[in-house]
């Protein structure tokens, strides 16, 4: 376990292994998304207040969290917008995908929004991104107008996920946290 900020934090493989055996006690896989999503969509209610949402969706079961906590955050009245990189590949993110009534915009159209949620790629990404990479990286607020706000990171894709945390890319995520820890108590940096 590796310390960031003071807060605990678990590399990619130490929480996959965390999944792996709530998953070896009968949870599934939607259920766990199901959770997940929803302690997004509180989070980011609680740190965006009444301002427009867009959470952006990568193909697998981390997009199928975005997908959940936009279904979430739509029902707690928020506007909120989805912009995927691809069609869900796991079966958990399709059913996720089936459960957002809204559009799905494609990455590359995606308006700005004053929050964005970073739900692209999770621990399951053990591969570099190449393009995909370059795409996302116009969600980095520093050199994008994705974003006017703070920017939500479901998990922190720019840490390498093979080992202890090292900046990749542009950096760390601003702000960033997981279901699993407290959110920050502000968006301030």
């Amino acid at each position: 376990m590796i310390r960031i900020e003071g807060q605990p934090i678990l590399t990619a493989a130490e929480m996959r292994a965390a999944e792996d055996a709530v998953i070896a006690t009968g949870v599934s896989v939607d259920t766990l998304m199901e959770r997940a999503g929803t302690a997004i969509a509180h989070a980011v209610r609680r740190l965006a207040g009444s301002n427009d949402v867009l959470i952006l969706c990568g193909p697998g079961n981390n997009g199928g969290d975005g997908y959940v906590a936009a279904r979430v955050l739509a029902e707690m009245g928020a506007t909120v917008r989805i912009a995927a990189l691809s069609e869900p590949k796991t079966d958990a993110a399709k059913a996720a995908r089936a459960g957002w009534s809204g559009p799905v915009e494609t990455l590359a159209d995606a308006q700005p929004a004053p929050i964005l949620v970073d739900a692209l790629f999770g621990t399951g990404l053990t591969r570099a991104l190449g393009v995909i990479e370059t795409t996302s990286q116009a969600s980095n607020p520093r050199r994008s107008p994705r974003t006017r706000g703070p920017r939500i990171g479901r998990q922190a894709r720019r840490w390498n996920l093979a080992g202890p945390p090292r900046p990749r890319g542009n950096g760390p995520l601003l702000r960033s946290f997981t279901p699993s820890s407290p959110p920050p108590s502000s968006a301030s940096p």
